[in-house]
């Protein structure tokens, strides 16, 4: 009989409806390491545009050895590095809003989340939104803005519980 060793087993990539791990979010503020042998070398010219900097990036495990951070459609692969992880509100760049009026202060509009930031004299998540080709100068918070589907289309679980979320609180 072979003992197997922990070293043996190699975590598969994780598919989205994945539901045995959480998901992380997190912000580099600081380059985390000395040189640059802690990034993929594919990945290196657009990490050193991307941090540091106050964008939450989701952490996706790949293996052993590397984890892809996500914000919007880009995608960086890194080793375990010093980050600051953070509680978000589950909203992701590029989903869609609906800006709430807060009784009559605002216009309400559909908008698309174009960047998400962590304010860290705050300590809190900013959205900066644009609504049609628009962007938006002002960030707006959890509280300004609710989850915004199309009627024709399902909701994945994610969306789901997002909407349970700002129904219900932390649901």
């Amino acid at each position: 009989m072979t003992k197997l060793m922990y070293s043996d087993f190699q975590p598969e990539p994780r598919p989205w409806t994945d539901l045995t791990l959480p998901d992380r979010y997190g912000v580099f503020l600081w380059w985390p390491h000395e040189g640059i042998d802690w990034i993929y070398h594919e990945d290196v010219e657009l990490c050193q545009q991307l941090i540091p900097s106050n964008r939450i990036f989701l952490c996706e495990r790949l293996n052993s050895e590397f984890s892809r951070y996500v914000y919007g459609e880009i995608s960086i692969r890194l080793r375990p590095s010093m980050w600051l992880e953070i509680q978000t509100d589950g909203y992701l760049v590029g989903d869609r809003v609906e800006i709430r009026s807060q009784m009559g202060k605002r216009s309400p509009a559909i908008a698309t989340i174009e960047d998400i930031f962590f304010n860290r004299h705050q300590r809190r998540i900013e959205y900066f939104l644009s609504v049609g080709e628009h962007r938006l100068d002002e960030p707006l918070f959890f509280a300004d803005i609710q989850p915004a589907f199309k009627l024709d289309e399902p909701l994945n679980l994610r969306q789901r519980a997002l909407m349970d979320k700002c129904r219900f609180g932390n649901a």
